[in-house]
């Protein structure tokens, strides 16, 4: 199972869900039927333990997102079934220095991946690009950076400082990243940043 010490066994017809793709967090629905919720992205994969049990998902952003809200893998028509439930969020840090949640996947259907969905700011072009292997724990400035998101898709920039602070939504944040460029829309909060220095995605 997921809350297990081993990955789960994945189906043969598993979808890799790819950091960049589109996220839906549904918040509420209406008496209409409306889905109320957050569009976001997926970012990288993760596993998290708790309570001596390991759960394997991906990180998304912590704003706009709420511990026990269920996630779906989802198009912009926003239709939701059980068939396209990807998993909830199992844990989440809005402030100081995170703003991320951790999305649990508990169905079959669906398995993380660490290849990044876009390859293109296109959207048409979707096929598989960067594979992150690697983690970087600092970064330099003028460094030269990328992200992959649901709304402008994969964009590139380059550090322009490295201990960035300041409000955001009346939260206080404190060692962010800025980049020399806008690199995201809304939708795109959640998706994988990265870089590579030739030989290795990080």
């Amino acid at each position: 199972t997921v809350n297990s010490d081993t990955p789960p066994i994945i189906e043969e017809e598993a979808i890799e869900w790819r950091p960049g793709r589109s996220l839906f967090v549904l918040d509420h629905v209406l008496s209409d039927g409306t889905a109320k919720g957050s569009l976001c992205s997926t970012g990288y994969r993760a596993m998290y333990r708790r309570n001596e049990r390991t759960y394997y998902g991906f990180v998304t952003c912590g704003h706009g997102t709420a511990i026990g809200k269920s996630v779906y893998a989802i198009s912009d028509d926003l239709s939701l079934s059980e068939g396209n439930r990807i998993g909830i969020i199992l844990d989440r840090k809005y402030g100081d220095t995170v703003d991320a949640s951790f999305v649990n996947i508990i169905t079959t259907k669906y398995t993380n991946s660490n290849t990044v969905y876009y390859s293109s700011s296109k959207p048409e072009i979707a096929t598989p690009g960067i594979i992150l292997d690697g983690t970087q724990a600092s970064i330099r400035k003028n460094t030269k950076i990328y992200k992959a998101g649901r709304t402008t898709y994969l964009t590139g920039g380059r550090v322009f400082q490295t201990s960035m602070s300041g409000y955001y939504n009346e939260i206080y944040f404190t060692d962010m990243i800025q980049a020399d460029v806008a690199m995201t829309m809304s939708g795109d909060s959640g998706g994988v940043t990265y870089i590579c220095d030739g030989t290795t995605s990080y």
